[in-house]
């Protein structure tokens, strides 16, 4: 009864942190906010456009009709933003060159571009914004309110290249989806309804509260969080942290330790080079792949099946399986390390040694079936 007893309380630990972990006000306390910066000078005629709060430390703010294109080095930080809901696009590039440009369905936009620095270290602020169509003879004057579409706000794209080597500042959005492909550097994405994209970039930190997120190709550390968002990490070559509550976590083909927890979806793990933990509530936990000379392999759900699917011709680990009220399956021949036996454990543990030990597996469910199954002789995981 006391292991019973110590499950569930791990579990209800497991819930609260994951809820903590995505509340929206904890998501915003994850990544710091710039420092506040002194209100710029605006070249342009005053309007009821706001100022840019969070940019850098600029010196003049224009508004731009059309695309903008500026000449950078290295050295370089950009704060990219949207008036609206509509999608901001960040693609690197190989040229030395920040272009952009805002579009929608009634054709260009107007852009905001505020800019600091010199070429030793420059800092660049780009905003979507509305085409005052009310004042042909002043395009780009700023409109009190947003215009609006079939479906409400009329949507802004924001699309921008960079130079890879661009250092972006924390992107915050409420409603826009935010696509990063091809910039080098660390990348900080915070969303409420966003789905989150990012590809061929540096490390990661990405937090929504209901959109998904996707990365692939990080060169670094991923953390990540979903309130009710799918999360997918492929092809990292960092350690992965992922944490969603009712969002499916499938995580294939990463260079690092692996970290990962919900509590009514899926977890989805494939070809992990690094150690491995993955807690579930009320979901399946699956890992399939080759397993590291000394990796440890911890997988534990309350009410779903665990399942841990590896080659046939593994070398060996040492393993131990338990459910609690499920039933216990292997493959593998575990001649069993000496246990205390009774009733409660009786054909719902097994624990031994095969071939040379070294990995470690730890498999648990409550009431869910615990299984460790050699991989079929036609399958095979492959990994770049």
């Amino acid at each position: 009864m006391n292991k019973r007893l110590q499950s569930r309380r791990h579990l209800v630990r497991l819930f609260l942190v994951l809820v903590a972990a995505t509340s929206p006000a904890l998501l915003t306390a994850q990544v710091p906010s710039p420092p506040n910066k002194p209100a710029p000078q605006v070249s342009s005629p005053p309007t009821s456009q706001p100022s840019p709060a969070r940019g850098p430390a600029i010196q003049n703010a224009e508004r731009r009709l059309g695309r903008v294109s500026l000449a950078v080095a290295r050295n370089v930080r950009l704060l990219v933003e949207n008036r609206t809901t509509g999608r901001i696009t960040v693609h690197g590039w190989d040229r030395d060159v920040i272009e952009a440009r805002a579009i929608s369905d009634r054709g260009e936009e107007v852009l905001i571009l505020a800019q600091s620095g010199d070429e030793g270290s420059r800092e660049v602020f780009l905003k979507a914004d509305y085409v005052n169509l009310e004042n042909p003879e002043s395009p780009t004057q700023a409109l009190d309110l947003p215009p609006r579409g079939s479906d409400g706000p009329l949507q802004i794209q924001l699309e921008v290249n960079v130079p890879r080597y661009v250092e972006l500042e924390l992107i915050r959005v409420i409603r826009s989806d935010v696509e990063i492909i091809g910039v080098e550097t660390p990348i900080n994405v915070i969303g409420h309804s966003s789905n989150v994209t990012l590809k061929d970039v540096g490390s990661v930190e990405a937090h929504t509260r209901t959109g998904s997120i996707l990365i692939e190709n990080a060169r670094g550390i991923a953390d990540v969080t979903s309130s009710t968002g799918a999360i997918r990490v492929t092809d990292s070559r960092g350690a992965v942290r992922a944490v969603s509550i009712t969002g499916a976590i499938e995580v294939r083909c990463v260079k690092g330790r692996v970290d990962v927890g919900n509590t009514q979806a899926p977890i989805e793990l494939v070809g992990i080079d690094g150690d491995v933990e993955a807690i579930a509530s009320s979901s399946n936990v699956r890992f399939t792949g080759p397993l590291s000379g000394d990796g440890r392999y911890y997988l534990k759900s309350m009410s779903g099946r665990v399942e841990m699917i590896v080659p046939a011709d593994t070398r060996g680990f040492d393993a131990t399986l338990t459910s609690y009220r499920g039933m216990v399956e292997s493959d593998f021949s575990l001649p069993p390390k000496p246990l205390p036996q009774d009733a409660e454990t009786a054909g719902h543990r097994l624990s031994g040694r095969f071939g040379n030990g070294s990995p470690q597996i730890t498999l648990d469910s409550f009431d869910g079936l615990v299984k460790l199954t050699k991989m079929a002789s036609t399958s095979k995981v492959s990994c770049q």
